[in-house]
């Protein structure tokens, strides 16, 4: 074999490399960074409006570029929720109140001043939820949901294990909830890690997922100081290609306003 052969062997085999990986690549690379720049309402509502073939299209674009936010589309078919995150970070509460629960205390409950966190009842296990309405009124139209039933986990690292893939599948709206007070090395790490388990399990269909900082109240600081300190120790790096750090929510489990705006996000997206 010639020498000018064995060139044209190569420069064929660059081209064909160039094409089957590195342009593919690259495109994905520049819909990321211009998705990036687009409001989140844009490209969350914009799929669900395509015909059924473009939708498809649209998702496949995700099998190639893993790290699009795209990831994650919820869409009318979405009514299964799950609030996922560590132990004591509010994950019944923000059930409670989705459901409209009022907390019950006893006429005698000011003498349980020796209280603390370690007291209360937290869901050790699971805990069922009963199918629910979950209903608002948004710019003048009340509009209204029914959440299917699922269920309250507890925090630990064997119900991670045992319930996470029953809880995430096609229809699935997830809420992660960080605890503002707890940004140390190893809490972060678990979220991490937590994190990436929901990454793997998440490439379903009609799915979304909303990142909730909890504690905002105990918080030293403004909700754009909260922000920018869980996005520089969770969400510097990616997660498995997939940046989060536009999908954090910062909010006091206490704050009514806060409980109407994570409301009025779910309906808005799913309804």
């Amino acid at each position: 074999m010639s020498f000018i052969s064995i060139i044209l062997i190569v420069l064929i085999a660059v081209a064909i490399g160039t094409i089957v990986y590195i342009i593919p690549k690259l495109i994905c690379k520049f819909l990321i960074f211009y998705l990036k720049e687009l409001r989140r309402e844009f490209y969350i509502i914009l799929p669900n409006l395509l015909p059924r073939p473009l939708y498809w299209l649209w998702r496949g674009s995700v099998v190639v570029g893993k790290g699009l936010s795209l990831l994650f589309i919820p869409s009318k078919k979405t009514r299964r929720f799950a609030i996922l995150g560590q132990s004591k970070v509010g994950k019944t509460v923000l059930w409670n109140k989705l459901q409209g629960k009022i907390e019950k205390k006893s006429i005698f409950s000011f003498l349980m001043f020796w209280k603390n966190d370690k007291d209360y009842n937290i869901t050790i296990n699971k805990d069922k939820i009963e199918s629910f309405i979950l209903g608002k009124n948004i710019n003048g139209d009340d509009i209204e949901v029914e959440v299917n039933e699922t269920y309250d986990i507890g925090g630990s690292d064997e119900n991670v294990n045992k319930y996470y893939s029953d809880l995430i599948s096609d229809g699935t709206f997830v809420f992660y909830l960080i605890d503002l007070r707890r940004m140390d090395p190893k809490s972060v790490d678990c979220d991490r890690a937590r994190l990436l388990k929901i990454v793997d399990l998440k490439n379903q269909n009609d799915s979304g997922i909303r990142i909730i900082a909890t504690f905002f109240d105990k918080f030293k600081g403004n909700r754009k100081k909260a922000l920018m300190e869980i996005t520089n120790k969770i969400f510097k790096k990616k997660i498995n290609g997939v940046d989060f750090s536009d999908r954090v929510q910062i909010v006091s489990l206490t704050n009514p306003d806060d409980i109407e705006d994570i409301k009025r996000e779910i309906l808005k997206t799913v309804v």
